[in-house]
């Protein structure tokens, strides 16, 4: 009998500290469950903004996921998200024509200790919108998006009623959470396995959404999700329009962080360049009438907008066909179709030449923070240019 001996109590001691250890995985294992646990939805009935109230309960550390669903698609941008929001991706659906009739943009944010009743989204113009914010718990602050995904189409490209929403990697303990939109008035089902969150209608205009997710108990690729759409007062009817389907990847608290994040990349991705991109200076966004463009895996910017919005003045000398900006005491000379420029008196290689494209001047984006000393960075998951001056 080891019940009395010193060697009997040694593992009686080990015993309950293995006790423990293992109740103490498990309540950490429970704790890192993402959880849906409120959603607001609204419409705006033809307006140049969308407003949608905080979900219930919102507590800080939660995140908040919003789906703005809008007609016009890319002729309603540029579209101006509330302070402190990220946009996650933004998705057109049209015609074979090019008729864009649909487009949805999902964001998402990390809730503060003291957040608004209400978050305002502005439109370039007014249009129908409608969406939803979703709340969670239990999704790692940083990082929180471990993924996303989107795909718009008419009923005829998809199969008849079908709105897909395309596949992740995903690992287990993640969440995907679906997002779909058709421009219709519709019954949206939700796809096999998922559950549903919210639906919301316009029904005035025809246009509705559908929020819905599922915990990935499997690690690997997830596959397309597939949502139905039928007439709203005749579920045996099918309905084809124009659609958008969004797939996101939330990541649970516990989940570790990629040994190389840094949050922000200073590097473009040609590959990841698809869609609008949004330009912020000390965190406003700047308005641009032109995209920015992808050349030798470099990123040219209209150097007006961006000059501009940075404080600086800017001319141009027809002769030497040399763009100029001028700045607290420092001038850039920029020669059209060179790699070379001028700050200060000092020459400086461009990674890329300038370029002259219609009547505007572009400039590799990188030579912007070297010219005046502001810092430049690129976001990956939001497609956003972010400029801090100093």
């Amino acid at each position: 009998m080891l019940r009395n001996s010193p060697k009997g109590k040694l593992l009686s001691v080990l015993l309950i500290l293995a006790m423990a250890l293992l109740l103490s995985t498990t309540s950490t294992s429970a704790d890192a469950v993402i959880a849906a646990e409120s959603w607001s939805t609204d419409f705006n009935d033809d307006k140049e903004v969308l407003t949608i109230a905080r979900p219930e309960g919102l507590e800080e550390g939660d995140l908040l996921l919003a789906q703005i669903t809008y007609e016009k698609g890319k002729d309603a941008w540029p579209l101006v998200a509330p302070e402190g929001w990220t946009r996650i991706i933004t998705t057109n659906a049209y015609e074979g024509g090019g008729y864009k009739d649909i487009g949805q943009a999902l964001y998402w944010k990390i809730a503060g200790s003291h957040e608004p009743p209400m978050y305002t989204w502005a439109f370039a113009q007014s249009v129908e919108a409608l969406g939803g914010i979703l709340r969670y718990s239990g999704v790692r602050v940083q990082a929180p998006i471990g993924g996303y995904n989107g795909l718009g189409g008419y009923g005829e490209t998809s199969g008849m009623n079908q709105i897909i929403a395309p596949g992740l990697d995903a690992e287990t303990g993640d969440r995907l959470v679906g997002f779909f939109g058709i421009k219709e008035l519709a019954t949206i089902e939700e796809p096999f396995g998922m559950t549903r969150l919210y639906e919301e209608r316009d029904d005035e205009n025809d246009y509705t959404i559908l929020a819905v997710d599922q915990v990935v108990d499997e690690t690997g690729e997830t596959g397309d999700r597939v949502a139905y759409s039928w007439e709203y007062d005749d579920f045996g009817e099918s309905i084809e329009a124009e659609w958008v389907g969004q797939m996101v990847l939330l990541r649970p608290v516990d989940a570790p962080l990629a040994a190389d994040y840094e949050g922000f990349e200073d590097v473009l991705s040609p590959a990841d360049l698809h869609g609008d991109i949004m330009v912020y200076v000390d965190m406003k966004v700047v308005v641009l009438d032109v995209q920015p463009f992808i050349e030798d895996g470099r990123t040219l910017i209209p150097m007006r907008a961006f000059f501009e919005a940075l404080g600086a003045r800017v001319a141009w000398d027809a002769g030497s066909r040399t763009a100029i900006g001028m700045r607290d005491g420092s001038t850039v000379w920029i020669p059209i179709d060179s790699t070379q420029a001028i700050v200060d008196g000092a020459v400086t290689t461009l990674e890329v030449p300038t370029r002259i494209v219609g009547d505007r001047t572009y400039i590799p984006l990188r030579f912007v923070g070297e010219a005046f000393g502001d810092e430049v960075l690129w976001e990956e998951s939001s497609r956003s240019i972010y400029i801090f001056q100093h």
